[in-house]
């Protein structure tokens, strides 16, 4: 089901079935360490459909985030062009003071997708008692399923400036994302509703499905979701991709997901990717993981141990906010 320009109401029951399978297991797609794949990659154009996108992502053993793919290293930065003045949700908050990135430091930006969903309060609970930021990119319709839910969302919110809720989109395509980012006026509005129904105070998103930019130094995205891009860029937002996924699978022993890579081989990644600049930005660093891979408490710890050697080994490692990215859009 795709939700139309102008239609945004659709059928809640398929909505709700679509969403609730997306607690569980999510996008589907290429694993987050690069060097390993269960097949070959499909190529993303303007013909493909949603059906062959699907097949192919049902295919994967490996989950990730990754589904539309991220533009080439040698792919074209555009301009930023400016802000416009359209029809968005206004934030209660003054403009985000201006930050100075200390040329002495390495940023990691920490970033949890698809919540509020079982384990984003574990998630939580780990980034306070280690006493370090990180971001949620929350899904807005994932809240209406229960009290608890909106409540945690509720909590992410309130943690500002350490702790900062940012927008993943309401339907998050519903598992259609061609439709999805076709239809890029559409596209926008689904945003737009995450903004006001989440309560996001700051004009910061993930795309689904894809490592798409918007900055204040330019858009750098795929064909397919430039469009939407330059109509978010227009409306003020930034838009971040991520650097290194923490990719997932499904729980072999149970419904859900649980990481991939070792708790080890994830510290390594990160080291290489920083020490090598394997970075969109020099010396900074965007993580990306899932809430629900942390639902279990082995796989809680995994997460409290990665973050706690990396600040442990390395003092120049600051743990940062997206709102503080080089080039984020100060609003």
């Amino acid at each position: 089901m795709y939700l139309n320009n102008r239609n945004f109401k659709g059928s809640l029951l398929v909505v709700a079935a679509a969403s609730l399978l997306s607690l569980q297991y999510g996008c589907k797609g290429r694993g987050g360490d690069k060097k390993g794949s269960d097949s070959a990659a499909l190529v993303i154009n303007n013909n493909t459909t949603d059906s062959a996108l699907n097949a192919h992502l049902d295919s994967q053993t490996i989950k990730s985030e990754t589904v539309i793919p991220a533009p080439a290293d040698s792919a074209v930065t555009t301009p930023s062009v400016g802000t416009e003045q359209v029809n968005v949700p206004k934030s209660a908050l003054p403009p985000a003071a201006d930050f100075v990135q200390d040329t002495t430091k390495k940023y990691i930006y920490l970033t949890f997708d698809d919540g509020p969903q079982p384990g984003t309060m574990n998630v939580y609970h780990t980034l306070k008692r280690l006493g370090v930021k990180g971001t949620f990119f929350m899904v807005g319709l994932h809240e209406t399923f229960s009290k608890n839910l909106r409540k945690e969302v509720d909590s992410i919110r309130d943690g500002y400036p350490d702790i900062l809720l940012a927008n993943h989109s309401y339907t998050h395509a519903n598992g259609h994302y061609m439709s999805f980012y076709h239809h890029h006026e559409a596209c926008f509005e689904d945003f737009m509703k995450a903004q006001k129904s989440l309560g996001v105070q700051r004009k910061n998103i993930r795309l689904p499905g894809n490592s798409g930019w918007v900055l204040s130094t330019g858009i750098k995205a795929h064909d397919l979701v430039r469009p939407v891009c330059k109509m978010l860029d227009s409306a003020g937002y930034s838009v971040f991709g991520w650097d290194l996924e923490w990719s997932f699978k499904r729980d072999p022993k149970g419904p859900g997901s649980v990481p991939v890579q070792s708790a080890d081989r994830m510290i390594r990644m990160v080291e290489n990717a920083v020490q090598g600049h394997h970075t969109h930005k020099r010396n900074a660093l965007v993580l990306l993981t899932h809430d629900r891979m942390f639902h279990h408490t082995n796989y809680a710890d995994s997460l409290y141990k990665v973050i706690d050697v990396l600040k442990t080994r390395h003092p120049e490692y600051v743990f940062e906010t997206v709102e503080n990215y080089p080039g984020a859009k100060r609003n």
